[in-house]
């Protein structure tokens, strides 16, 4: 008996973890084109966004992306350089219910001590709100910032993200965005029931010691 009811606990709780989670929208897929991506100068050289196909890995058969390549080169001599790329909405949005901004960043192997921040403009105004700074590694990097606390976020007009580290002079330093999306905030209530089914379960398996 106490053997179906964890069946049934787990069930339960796996189905709630996945509902608080599954409510996301993706905004930016870049699986067609860069969807209005642009760089904004602010005097580190602008990048040029191009659209590439990226194929398989072959050891692994994963797909490692298809989306849009933001392809760099300095604008001087200096390595030490940020950069910062902008999708604005066709409309303003309300992202009250969906302030979790998430985006998967590709870093390659020729730049350095990478560092990314999640931006996100507001308003009439257009006023730049940032994250944290976010240490990256090169390949893949899942990247997440709550906005909750911004102003305005009920007005959101666009997102973007600011990437700086030490980039190379000689050679483009190529990277890449994918999956741009904005994800529920988890309710309170969701949370508390999700720690206490798990809290439970916990329960029941230290009693049957």
């Amino acid at each position: 008996m106490v053997k179906n009811f964890l069946v049934i606990a787990v069930t339960v709780i796996a189905s709630l973890s996945i509902s608080v989670a599954a409510h996301a929208t993706v905004r930016f897929d870049f699986a067609d084109s860069t969807q209005g991506w642009a760089a904004e100068d602010w005097g580190y050289g602008l990048p040029a966004l191009a659209q590439v196909g990226w194929s398989k890995d072959p050891d692994t058969g994963s797909l490692e992306s298809n989306s849009s390549s933001m392809t760099y080169t300095r604008a001087d001599s200096q390595n030490w350089t940020k950069v910062y790329l902008k999708g604005d909405f066709a409309s303003s949005q309300d992202l009250t219910s969906e302030a979790v901004y998430t985006m998967d960043l590709y870093i390659p192997d020729n730049i350095y001590f990478g560092k990314a921040k999640l931006g996100v403009r507001t308003g009439n105004s257009w006023d730049l709100f940032e994250s944290d700074e976010i240490s990256l590694e090169q390949g893949w990097n899942g990247l997440s910032w709550n906005m909750g606390g911004v102003s305005n976020i009920a007005d959101a007009r666009q997102l973007g993200v600011e990437i700086s580290g030490w980039f190379p002079v000689s050679d483009d330093a190529k990277w890449n965005i994918d999956n741009v999306a904005t994800n529920s905030v988890p309710e309170p209530a969701s949370m508390f029931l999700l720690g206490a089914g798990l809290a439970g379960i916990f329960t029941i398996k230290k009693g049957r010691r």
